[in-house]
């Protein structure tokens, strides 16, 4: 199955900064050479918890939206995983955001 990158949730980690102030547009491209370079292609292991799909790897997800941004990713492969497979701990990280809400 494919899905678009941004259709697919971080595994958020309470109390840690957002991944994009952790990774600069220089790492992200390095990364995605390297995920290219040591993969057969863009794949994602995601969990489907209420509806939404969650992703196992932060940091792949991370390099598939940055090039979604850049049109060379419109959708990746994703391998599911079940859900009852996943620890209760990281099953708690699984939280849709709120919606931005961008003044008018």
């Amino acid at each position: 199955m494919f899905v678009a990158p941004s259709a697919v949730y971080f595994t958020t980690c309470p109390g840690v900064p957002n991944l994009e102030c952790l990774t600069s547009d220089a790492e992200l491209e390095e990364l995605s050479k390297k995920i290219l370079i040591n993969s057969e292609g863009l794949r994602l292991q995601v969990v489907e918890k209420d509806g939404h799909y969650f992703t196992l790897n932060n940091t792949r997800l991370q390099v598939c939206q940055w090039l979604e941004t850049r049109g060379q990713c419109n959708t990746v492969r994703i391998e599911t995983v079940s859900l009852n497979s996943v620890p209760d701990g990281i099953k708690r990280m699984m939280v849709v955001p709120p919606p931005v809400v961008y003044p008018q």
